[in-house]
């Protein structure tokens, strides 16, 4: 294969044929089912790829040299509008992708001291396990409805958020700044924003840092102002207010998805923290 001048795609909906799309204000949204996938492209927006699972992929992008090889699993890649490029590609499974116009990229970064800084340029694929996660959630929501928009935004949103952590720095933006935080602590930061649905011990979570238990509790309160299980009840409150917006959730399953014991394990506590019911709040 060799650069075309004339692409068969300019957004991701000619490369995919999906009929599972969103669009509103400069963000679309595409989900492409499992199946071979071979095109041209030269897009018109910028574009977040979200990859649930490995792949078997031929990719150029603005180049005339072909990667070959697999796509890892619940990884990222950021093609910035006007890349052009060949892919010919074997999905597994459900797979993602989320457009987002210049202006509305702008926008959502304006209060960002980087900006738009460091997107301009095409990053391949690369871990993000949360937008990976974020990304099942809203494959799930576009496949079975019914749709809700704001629902479909609003992850969109996050999904994005990771993404572009990646895109800059190689490492995903998930949960608060690790930035100026000691490395084994942004190290443990980072295991628990990834694994919250998982029953978290301070020894696990040591392990994860290369920490005794004793160093990690000592070592997190005085970086974070937290004892540790603080921060994890903190994590998890936050992700079920998220995922309180998908009405198609139980209050049952949202407690299952970010680590509580069970539903009125997580209302106690939700009450507590918001002043409102998860009920409430929906």
């Amino acid at each position: 294969m060799s650069r075309t001048p004339t692409p068969d795609a300019t957004v991701l909906s000619d490369i995919t044929g999906s009929t599972q799309n969103f669009s509103n204000a400069g963000l679309r949204v595409s989900a492409t089912p499992p199946g071979e996938l071979t095109s041209s492209f030269v897009f018109s927006s910028h574009v977040l790829d979200v990859n649930i699972a490995a792949a078997q992929t031929t990719l150029a992008v603005n180049s005339d040299y072909f990667a070959k090889g697999d796509t890892p699993e619940n990884s990222v890649a950021w093609v910035p509008k006007g890349s052009d490029g060949r892919i010919s590609t074997q999905n597994r499974s459900w797979c993602l992708g989320i457009e987002v116009e210049p202006e509305r990229l702008a926008h959502l970064t304006k209060d960002d001291p980087i900006g738009i800084s460091g997107l301009g340029d095409y990053r391949p694929y690369r871990s993000a396990p949360q937008a990976a996660l974020f990304g099942r959630q809203l494959l799930s929501h576009l496949r079975f409805g019914p749709l809700d928009r704001l629902f479909v935004e609003g992850m969109s949103l996050a999904i994005l958020a990771c993404g572009l952590g990646v895109a800059r720095t190689g490492v995903e933006a998930t949960g608060p700044s690790t930035a100026g935080t000691h490395p084994r602590i942004a190290r443990a930061l980072d295991y628990i924003e990834v694994h919250l649905g998982e029953d978290l011990s301070v020894a696990t979570i040591a392990s994860a840092a290369a920490m005794s238990p004793s160093w990690l509790q000592t070592a997190f309160k005085a970086n974070t102002g937290q004892p540790v299980f603080a921060y994890v009840r903190e994590r998890r409150l936050e992700r079920a207010r998220i995922l309180l917006a998908d009405r198609r959730l139980s209050l049952s399953q949202i407690a299952f998805e970010c680590g509580f014991s069970s539903h009125s394990h997580m209302t106690r506590l939700f009450t507590a923290r918001f002043g409102v019911s998860p009920r409430e709040m929906r």
